[in-house]
């Protein structure tokens, strides 16, 4: 829910594409299955391995897609620092990064640093961004929620609500019969988010004899953004008691009109927090040929999100009711002519916020077999367990969610 970036191999779903680090599973993004990769400072990792084979019968059904896994630097030396700037019609980015990192005889420590701030990329900045796609020769998509508004009368007929008026003198013979209003969801929305991140990592490796090997790794992260984002219409059902009320067959029955709310609240958006922090460890032993390898870590990860420029349906049914032309909601305009006071009583938002812990720990070995003329028959095996426990708070309702445990073993036949 926050903005994060994951891998999506062949489309079918970040939950399908297996992100591993170093060859393990991590918790960075330990609200959801999946890893963020966008937590990891770029200027740590030294290259992106693609296994584009699906390998769900190894690593279980969230490999469907295919794995990917992200090797961190190792045995890194010296000082590197990076800063890039990015510009573009109506968008700007900047990256700036720092890596250190000492070697000696039996192991390395390595630590970095990266900034990331982009401006958001509004919908008006792109022409193709637009539900209505016929001056590409595409289809119209925009839907009968505008301002102003399609009045659908009490027998199912449409009438338009004309433009240029304030809808305070609007008569019967005004409304514009068979039109239906169309409007733009895309239109004060972003197609990509303000963004603003920090994030970190000091890595240790150290030889403790000439056959084990430890590792520690530590990440943290910050990242705050907010995206504009389309709201899908619903019709509001006007009572007779509105001051603005208009019925266009003269029935004397409530009137349902599709209206687009962003001329009188502003454009809906979500504004999102979250921090991370995780730690792993490893020791890998070598004995002969055959390597085993004992991992695992712990990551918590807080998320906020605060979705404002809602509509309170409870509030603007209040407001529509109300016969006071002072303070009921005028759903009958081209614009914004309800008064600023009936606009923030009806403006609503909700916060929901969620805390994440995983733990996982496994253990693996692979090693040849027997030598074959094609080359080594080898074996991998291995065993790991999950554990995820999930808080989460909407508005002021809390729900704890269940805990859920995974266990699986792997057991891997190859020809090298």
């Amino acid at each position: 829910m926050a903005s994060g970036a994951s891998i999506n191999l062949r489309g079918l779903g970040t939950s399908s594409t297996l992100t591993l680090v170093d060859g393990n599973r991590l918790a960075l993004g330990a609200a959801s299955s999946i890893v963020d990769i966008s937590l990891i400072p770029a200027s740590a990792i030294e290259r992106i391995e693609v296994l584009a084979d699906g390998a769900s019968a190894i690593y279980g059904s969230d490999a469907v897609a295919g794995v990917v896994n992200v090797r961190l630097r190792r045995g890194y030396e010296g000082a590197e620092t990076s800063f890039r700037v990015g510009m573009a019609d109506g968008f700007s980015e900047v990256q700036a990064s720092q890596l250190a990192g000492l070697r000696w005889n039996s192991g390395s420590l390595m630590a970095a640093y990266e900034f990331y701030r982009r401006d958001r990329l509004g919908a008006q900045d792109r022409d193709y961004a637009t539900e209505d796609l016929t001056r590409f020769g595409g289809p119209d998509y925009r839907q009968a929620f505008a301002n102003p508004g399609t009045i659908t009368a009490a027998n199912g007929a449409i009438f338009g609500i004309p433009a240029r008026q304030d809808g305070r003198a609007l008569a019967p013979g005004d409304l514009l019969a068979g039109v239906r209003n169309l409007g733009d969801g895309r239109r004060l929305t972003d197609i990509l988010p303000r963004t603003r991140r920090h994030a970190g990592l000091i890595a240790l490796e150290q030889d403790l004899s000439s056959w084990l090997t430890m590792r520690l790794q530590g990440f943290a992260a910050d990242r705050r953004s907010d995206q504009r984002y389309i709201v899908f219409g619903s019709q509001v059902t006007v009572p007779v008691s509105n001051p603005f009320y208009v019925d266009p067959i003269g029935t004397g029955q409530p009137i349902r009109v599709g209206y687009d709310f962003r001329d009188d609240l502003g454009a809906t958006v979500n504004r999102s927090h979250v921090t991370n922090w995780t730690v792993a460890g490893a020791l890998e032993a070598r004995v002969g040929a055959w390597r085993a390898e004992a991992y695992g870590n712990h990551g918590v990860q807080h998320e906020e999100l605060l979705r404002d420029n809602l509509v309170n349906r409870a509030r603007l049914a209040q407001a529509l009711a109300d016969p006071d032309p002072s303070k009921a909601f005028n759903l009958f305009g081209d614009g914004s002519f309800t008064s600023a006071a009936t606009v923030d009583y009806v403006r609503g938002s909700s916060l929901t916020s969620a805390r994440s812990r995983q733990t996982t720990a496994g253990l693996k070995f692979d090693g040849p077999l027997v030598a074959l003329p094609g080359g080594a028959l080898t074996l991998a095996f291995g065993v790991s367990i999950a554990r995820r426990a999930t808080a989460r708070a909407a508005l002021r309702m809390k729900r704890r969610s269940f805990l859920s445990r995974v266990a699986t073993m792997d057991i891997r036949l190859r020809v090298m």
